[in-house]
């Protein structure tokens, strides 16, 4: 008979490792019964052993603990909540039917200690040693974390197996302790078969699939005797479908072959190809029999790092490892192979920034876990223990006959952990890599620092124990505070690397090395060295990125912090001292995107390469030229490149200031607008690809070259083929701002790879389009002789015998085209390029960074021949100056040009005005009237515009919510044409455009309730009321969401029956009203199981006052938090507006005990909705948290009260002509006066009331009652 084992487990809380489970048979489930001792101090040492008795303990079902509400099985902490004990400990036993790997996982709160037969086996977050009672864990722990790990069959050697859980505090007030536990046995397989020998879900490099894609894999090796045909098998991610993919042709496989089958999603690949990819934080495969039924083999796996394998040693099936390299085709050794990843060192300060100097401590939750680190930015090695020298160079034979200059010796270093130690303010000590030149002069550069830089500590540290992966490395970085604040008042970007990788003479990718100096050993001749591209800075491709650490502090702690690759970036600017460096993320460095809203202008957060940007060529002047001309037309129709001013730190010492820029590539157009990288073509300057085929602008060029654009016919043809608008907005921006490096260099222009169907289709219509980038050249640039702001650029980009100005010739051909660039520009002098708005950004940008200029030209002082190089912040400032006069003035040159090359007569004030702001305003051509639109006056009416003599402009009126238009005054002549064309040669034209009340829409529903006539009661509604019939004057609606919020829109009316049991339904209940709940599931009348509220309409008209009653009710509580507020408009067109009482919203919001009711009584109507036609009230059914999860309540409104009231004092002798619900008098009515009151509930006549007259009152009643 099959022998089986019986296992005791007691756990005793300590560290995570990855969920390897092969599992078949589960051997203890979560949720299940466990001893335990809750009374602090065990008492003995030997708890943990397997012939320990535990029968005075307690018993009770995980999850156990207290403090979170959600323990099967509350477990005591002591008498004192402020003084808890500290560990609470566990045992379990169970039978195993075989012996094999035993996977686990645990779920703790705060940490752990794992034993199994007295032998610890997992630790997670605590520290080393052995623990007593009153050890503390080392950090608070998230409690809805599973921790995973496996106990190899190695370590079972009893039939009674004993495993001891002990959880451990981080505080003696902690407010929770969790522990539930989680074992699976893993198969025993035959010992002929297939098997699933070595998995990658995580693959970057280590082989490539058929396509020549890293796809992930599933290495298949067979034990079998014979050749088997794996057509029929299966593959499967989905232990519920085990039919996942079928292996649908003939693949054999010899005895002893490996075969590799590509989990890639993408079956078109090949019949290697499976239709599922793997997830790199772990998950189960299988192979399964032609019977779809029966599991070859399988095998779970967790998270996985980049080009690192998981599998079986050697072929044996029980016995898994971790593998780099990892081996594909090959048997899996254990050489290579490691038992698992270790965690990286945790610090017991967050990165950041501080007042006083303090002690750092280093720790890990592992056992017999060495932690390495370094203090220089240096990658930490075991390797390093001593200091690694490097050797760089300051001196370089700049000129023909210069010497070579001497190399100097730079060195950096790791240690070994072995206690504290303090975090400091470093700038005292000497300069390091501040030291290091990365020009080529032929002197001692000036920039180098003469006194101490300013620096910050960069601490990186890894955890490293024998058999096992090396943890991840982390960094941080510290700064001290300058009198308790940050010392810059902007990001800082601190970027650790070995500094040898950076500046080394031979390989060093920021200094001009060997390359240079190789250079100059053959060229004896050259003098001016900018427009060579030579030096080792000058080195590009993935083969010269260094690997390093990217932490981005937006406040006090990091806000990004994670490993990544730096190259040097940029093309003339890399001669400059500060290099711009080019940051990209990586799977393999551990994350594959940077993940954080840098960039406040996009709506997007996800980044996969950053450019860390010098000021380019705009570096020894105002260092922000690119970066604000390019925020000032972000809004335009074509892509710009986001930018955020921050400091930077290298190594933590100071670096200047920096602009962070998107970069412009294949990465950037798939994160923001879905297009995949294969499907993109991406062209540089005269047509170069530098992604995808340039074949279709060919094909374009061809048909400008053959083709008249004159032709009508033809040019619509164009309008398929390129983006106009985009086209005129980008050649528009580049012509005003005199870029002097262009239009022959710095041109991208791309297109997604379809066909053109529509333009409705936005990017991915298949039609070119331009996106702006490096325009440093621009805006009086000191760079070129054309600098001046009377450089007529509209003819340079113009010219039609160049191959860059061939297609913005050929489409001036186009009457249609012509116009809409005259129109387009107008519009943009009069907002976008208005010196008033551009000015205004470069303000912004001077006064963000002036306080720390001063620090930053310190430290880059690098006199630029020829130039006026800002040595200091006065030359600065007058770069900075010089810019905005070439802006004041390039408006009327740019006009000027305009009107030269068009053979325009002159200009002419269009002065445009609105009946009322509040009620719309004016779009002229293509911009929008209003302070929200770039370039325009906050309060901008009356608007002036300077427009083209005899050039049509088109206007129109835009209402708000509630208006229409009405019609035009044009020089005091009404024109009621939607649509206003101006054509003049007039020197002014003031046109006003009128709007008018638009609060009603044509067919308004539900039908008003005449309050004149009576006052309105909803008192009652049948269950039995047919489907689609609503009470007098109301209806129920449904909004835009399943969980509607409060700004969720009505989408129409609901028609189900209401007497439904369950799903979403409105509930008749009789005299206690009606009722709502949305279950997300829907009944007939009820569309997609939404629900929004019930609309009731009035007719105030001949109304002063109205009181407002009504009654909220909680039917069925339930778990989700619920309200239904009251809301109000007039007419059916504007938003909703809440009513107001005491400054708080009026609304009924669900309570915990059925039955629970509310009456809220005389509520006055805002003055607004008197003596209106029309008016609405919505009780709005919402939900006060979409995100929350459990059932929803159900809600019931009821005994809704209308009643129109007036108050008659003083000698208010009026015929009274309304039936009021409530009148009150205290007038006194004289003789020969007849004075009639008729009301629908009561008349009280008050002190001060008199008649000598004729007085009569009469009490109708109402229909109703």
């Amino acid at each position: 008979m099959p022998q089986s084992f019986k296992i005791n487990f007691i756990l005793f809380l300590l560290t995570s490792i990855p969920f390897t489970s092969q599992a078949q048979v589960n051997i203890i489930d979560e949720g299940s019964i466990w001893s335990y001792y809750d009374q602090g101090n065990v008492g003995t040492t030997n708890w943990n052993q397997a012939n320990f008795n535990s029968d005075t303990w307690s018993t009770g079902n995980a999850e156990l603990g207290y403090g979170d509400g959600d323990e099967n099985t509350l477990v005591g902490f002591g008498p004192n909540a402020s003084d808890k004990y500290i560990t609470t400990y566990f045992r379990k036993e169970v039978t195993l039917p075989y012996l094999a790997n035993l996977n686990c996982k645990i779920k703790i709160d705060d940490g752990a200690v794992v034993y199994l037969n007295g032998t610890e086996v997992f630790r997670n977050n605590m520290p080393v040693g052995n623990p007593s009672f009153n050890t503390l864990a080392s950090t608070s722990a998230n409690e809805n974390i599973w921790h995973s790990f496996t106990i190899p069959v190695s370590s079972i050697s009893d039939s009674t197996i004993v495993f001891a859980i002990e959880i451990h505090q981080s505080g003696i007030s902690s407010s929770d302790m969790s522990f539930d536990f989680e074992t699976i046995l893993e198969s025993q397989p035959p010992p002929a078969n297939l098997y699933i020998n070595e998995v990658m879900a995580s693959n970057d490099a280590s082989v490539l699939d058929n396509v020549g894609e890293a796809s992930d894999w599933i290495e298949i090796y067979s034990s079998m005797p014979n050749t088997t045909n794996l057509k029929g098998y299966f593959f499967t991610d989905d232990k519920d479908d085990l039919t996942q993919f079928e292996i649908e042709n003939d693949i054999l496989i010899n005895p002893s072959e490996y075969k590799i089958f590509w989990a890639s999603d993408e079956t078109g690949n090949g019949d290697y190809h499976l239709n599922f990819k793997l997830s790199s934080s772990g998950e189960w495969v299988a192979l399964v029999a032609p019977d779809g039924q029966t599991i070859i083999d399988s095998m779970s796996f967790g998270q996985q790092r980049t080009d690192i394998s998981y599998g079986k040693i050697s072929y044996n099936p029980v016995e898994t490892r971790y593998f780099t390299p990892s081996t594909p085709y090959a048997n899996n050794s254990s050489s290579n192979s490691y038992l698992g990843f270790l965690e990286p060192p945790s610090f017991s300060n967050e990165a950041g920034f501080f007042d006083n100097d303090f002690d750092l401590t280093l720790s890990s939750s592992e056992a017999n876990v060495n932690i390495i680190y370094s203090l220089d930015g240096s990658e930490p090695n075991s390797n390093n223990l001593t200091p690694v020298n490097y050797y760089y160079k300051n001196t370089y034979p700049q000129y023909p006959g210069d010497p070579v200059g001497p190399t100097i010796q730079g060195s950096y270093q790791s240690y070994m952990y072995s206690g504290a130690f303090t975090i400091y303010d470093r700038t005292s000590e000497p300069n390091d890599i501040s030291n290091i030149s990365t020009t080529l002069t032929n002197h001692h550069p000036t920039y180098l620092p003469n006194y101490q830089n300013n620096k910050g500590m960069v601490v990186r540290a890894i955890s490293q124990k024998a058999g096992y992966l090396s943890s991840p490395i982390v960094t941080k970085s510290f700064f001290k505070k300058t009198n308790g604040e940050k010392k810059y008042d902007l990001p800082y970007v601190s970027l650790s690397f070995t500094e040898k990788e950076m500046f080394e003479y031979q390989n060093g990718i920021a200094v001009g090395g060997a390359d240079f100096d190789s250079f100059r050993s053959y060229d004896q001749t050259t003098v001016d060295l900018l427009p060579l591209y030579v030096g080792n800075y000058y080195r590009t491709g993935r083969e010269n990125e260094i690997t390093g650490s990217f932490e981005y502090f937006e406040d006090q702690t990091p806000s990004v912090s994670q490993d990544i690759g730096i190259r040097v970036h940029g093309n003339r600017s890399r001669h400059w001292a500060q290099k711009s460096l080019r940051l990209y993320a990586r799977s393999e460095y551990g994350k594959s995107n940077i993940e954080y809203p840098i960039f406040k202008n996009v709506d997007y957060d996800i980044f996969k390469r950053i450019i860390v940007r010098n000021g380019g060529n705009d570096f020894h002047f105002t260092h922000f030229r690119d970066a604000v001309l390019q925020k000032a037309v972000s809004h335009l129709k074509f892509d710009t490149q986001s930018f955020q001013t921050a400091v930077l730190y290298l190594n933590g010492e100071y670096w200047g200031l920096v602009n962070l820029r998107e970069r412009l590539d294949d990465d950037y157009f798939e994160i923001k607008y879905g297009i995949d990288k294969d499907s993109i073509d991406v062209l540089e300057n005269d047509h170069l690809a530098n992604y995808g085929s340039e074949d279709n602008y060919l094909d374009l060029l061809n048909f400008i070259r053959s083709s008249d654009l004159a032709s009508p016919n033809n040019y619509n043809q164009m309008l398929a083929k390129i983006d106009v608008e985009n086209y005129i907005d980008y050649q528009s921006s580049e012509i005003f701002y005199g870029n002097q490096d262009w239009p022959f260099n710095n041109i991208l222009f791309w297109r997604k790879k379809v066909p053109f169907i529509n333009a409705d289709m936005g990017v991915h219509d298949g039609r070119w389009r331009w996106s702006m980038y490096d325009i440093d050249n621009s805006a009086g640039s000191v760079w070129n002789s054309n600098t001046r702001s009377d450089f007529d650029a509209l003819r340079e980009a113009s010219y039609g015998d160049q191959w860059y100005s061939e297609l913005f010739y050929k489409l001036l051909r186009s009457s249609s085209f012509k116009n809409d660039f005259i129109v387009r520009n107008a519009d943009l002098l009069n907002s976008t390029f208005k010196p008033s708005y551009i000015n205004g950004l470069i303000d912004e940008q001077r006064a963000l960074i002036e306080p720390a200029m001063t620090d930053h030209i310190n430290r880059w002082k690098e006199p630029l021949e020829a130039y006026n190089s800002p040595i200091n912040t006065t030359y600065w400032l007058i770069h900075v100056n010089k810019m905005k006069d070439w802006l004041d003035e390039r408006g009327y040159y740019h006009k000027l040009h305009i009107k030269q090359k068009f053979g325009i007569t002159g200009e002419t004030d269009l002065i445009l005005d609105v009946s009322n702001t509040a009620h719309g305003h004016i779009k002229i051509n293509t911009i929008e009237i209003k302070g929200s639109t770039p370039g325009v006056d906050e309060n901008p009416y009356p608007w002036t515009g300077l427009y083209f003599k005899n050039i049509e402009n088109k206007l129109i009126g835009i209402p708000k919510l509630g208006y229409k238009f009405s019609h035009w005054v044009v020089d005091g002549q009404q024109v009621l044409d939607d649509t206003l064309s101006i054509n003049t040669t007039a020197s002014s034209v003031n046109i006003q455009c009128v709007f008018e009340e638009n609060f009603y829409s044509e067919n308004l529903s539900p039908i008003a309730y005449q309050l004149s006539d009576c006052h309105y009661e909803f008192l009652h509604w049948d269950e039995e009321s047919p489907a689609g019939t609503y009470p007098s004057a109301m209806k129920f609606v449904y909004m835009d969401e399943v969980e509607p919020s409060l700004t969720a829109a009505i989408s129409d009316s609901t028609f189900g029956d209401y007497d439904e049991s369950k799903r979403t339904r409105i509930n008749g209940l009789d005299e206690d009203g009606v009722s709502f709940i949305n279950t997300g599931k829907s009944n007939p009348g009820y569309p997609e199981g939404k629900l929004g509220g019930l609309i009731l309409a009035l007719n105030t008209e001949n109304i002063e006052t109205v009181n407002l009653s009504w009654t909220g009710r909680t039917i069925e509580p339930n778990e989700r938090e619920y309200a239904i507020r009251l809301q109000y408009r007039v007419g059916d067109i504007l938003d909703f507006q809440d009513f107001s009482v005491n400054g708080s919203p009026l609304e009924y919001a669900r309570q915990n005990n059925a039955g629970d009711s509310t009456v809220f009584e005389n509520i006055e109507l805002p003055t607004e909705l008197m003596g209106k036609s029309y008016v609405q009230l919505l009780w709005r059914y919402y939900s006060l948290n979409p995100n929350d999860s459990g059932s929803r309540p159900q809600l019931a409104v009821d005994d809704i009260k209308i009643e129109t009231t007036k108050d008659i004092s003083g000698s208010s002798l009026t015929p009274i002509n309304t039936t009021y619900a409530k009148i009150s008098s205290s007038v006194n009515i004289p003789e020969q006066v007849n004075q009639t009151y008729n009301a629908t509930k009561s008349i009280s006549l008050i002190p001060g009331f008199n008649t000598t007259g004729t007085f009569s009152a009469e009490i109708k009643g109402c229909p109703q009652d």
